[in-house]
């Protein structure tokens, strides 16, 4: 039994230790295996675990020592857990009455162990893939779908303690991943619901990561509806807790969240201050080895196009151009969205300034990127150079909205 569930896991015996030993520091436990004592685990009738190793193979493992093959003694159980626990109590209560019969017509639930953990992970990371390659739109319909089978687990299933938290985690994790969604889809009452959620539980379980990332995200929030004020309590609020609970790339992207809610705010000073400590930090953020993923995008670029947009709203287009221009030019190939808005808010700002007949050919090829993204932001973007194109006497405006107009048409 407990070979299969290694296995169901992922783990070779020789991983499984190492596994097992990263696990035991990480609970505190005075325990560790061998690849030979594990094989005799994996054995029939097995040599029971002592008690530190029996906690460590239940976090790893999530499920209770009797289902891994082991004859535990009743002073050993973990005892069957459920995720839900008005049922714990029904079931307990019909038992006291001797209602066995009544009990029994509850529908049975099925265990949830570290292998469906480990299987919602991998299809929650596949979201960053859709976001940075599809856009939002795409994105929130798989969120969605993701985050009512974690509930599911969690309302249907039996889980000891540490598999219980890890979907509650994946639970706020996921509000996270579908606020920023519905905010790149610009619905902001949808967007603000979700990461309010998402907090509330981060807080619950005690995740600061997502606590931060949540308020990060509200300070987006804030200065897209136009509320400076909480764009930039939200921004405070995150660089506080990040101060003991962080590294330096969340702590590089705070900074640049809370210079942009001091411009929404008209305090170009205090977005000055931000963005130096931004690029203060930008050294440390590049040398750290495994920063959170929700900030993994964040580099070079982040600063230039943050530099850029410093310029552009503190009134000097023109110098905001070439940190746009590096901003392009600097992106991965993977974050095919982030391109396309980059590019457009370039193209917006090249036509501001004058250089209409590049403005073009720049929007002319987001237009191109755009037959594959579904990005509301993206498509604000376009509008607002159209809008600015009509006002133009121009043979290169006047081309490109006769394209634009043309692939309206065909999609």
């Amino acid at each position: 039994m407990l070979a299969n569930l290694r296995k169901a896991a992922g783990y070779t015996q020789e991983g499984f230790v190492r596994e097992f030993a990263a696990c035991a520091r990480r609970l505190g436990e005075d325990a560790g295996v061998s690849v030979r004592q594990l094989r005799r685990w994996e054995k029939p009738n097995p040599p029971l675990p002592h008690p530190g190793q029996q906690r460590v193979l239940e976090a790893l493992l999530g499920v209770p020592l009797e289902e891994m093959g082991f004859t535990v003694p009743p002073t050993r159980h973990a005892g069957p857990s459920s995720t839900s626990r008005p049922g714990i109590a029904r079931r307990a209560f019909l038992a006291d009455l001797g209602g066995v019969a009544a009990a029994s017509i509850l529908p049975e639930s099925r265990r949830v162990g570290m292998s469906d953990v480990h299987a919602l992970r991998a299809r929650i990371d596949g979201l960053y893939q859709i976001d940075h390659g599809s856009g939002g739109g795409t994105a929130l319909t798989q969120g969605y779908t993701i985050l009512a089978e974690v509930e599911r687990c969690l309302a249907e299933g039996r889980a000891i303690e540490p598999v219980a938290l890890r979907l509650q985690a994946m639970t706020a994790e996921l509000r996270c991943h579908i606020g920023w969604f519905a905010h790149d889809a610009q619905r902001p009452g949808e967007a603000r619901i979700c990461i309010l959620e998402a907090m509330a539980t981060s807080r619950m379980i005690g995740d600061t990561n997502l606590e931060i990332r949540g308020l990060a995200t509200m300070c987006l929030l804030g200065i897209d509806q136009h509320r400076g004020w909480e764009a930039r309590s939200a921004a405070a609020a995150a660089r506080e807790i990040a101060t003991t609970h962080a590294g330096p790339r969340v702590k590089m992207v705070l900074a640049l969240r809370q210079s942009s809610a001091a411009l929404a705010s008209q305090d170009p000073a205090a977005s000055r201050r931000a963005m130096s400590e931004a690029i203060s930090l930008r050294d440390k953020a590049a040398s750290e080895t495994d920063p959170p993923r929700w900030v993994r995008f964040a580099d070079p670029v982040e600063l230039d196009y943050a530099t850029g947009m410093h310029y552009l709203r503190t009134g000097q287009p023109s110098a905001a151009v070439p940190f746009l221009r590096a901003a392009v030019d600097g992106l991965a190939a993977s974050y095919a969205r982030n391109t396309a808005l980059y590019r457009a808010r370039l193209a917006n700002v090249l036509l501001m300034v004058g250089e209409v007949d590049e403005a073009c050919r720049m929007m002319t090829q987001v237009l191109d990127d755009a037959q594959s993204l579904t990005s509301e932001r993206l498509t604000a973007r376009v509008a607002t150079f159209e809008e600015k194109a009509r006002s133009m006497d121009s043979s290169h405006t006047k081309e490109f909205l006769v394209l634009a107009g043309a692939r309206r048409r065909q999609s």
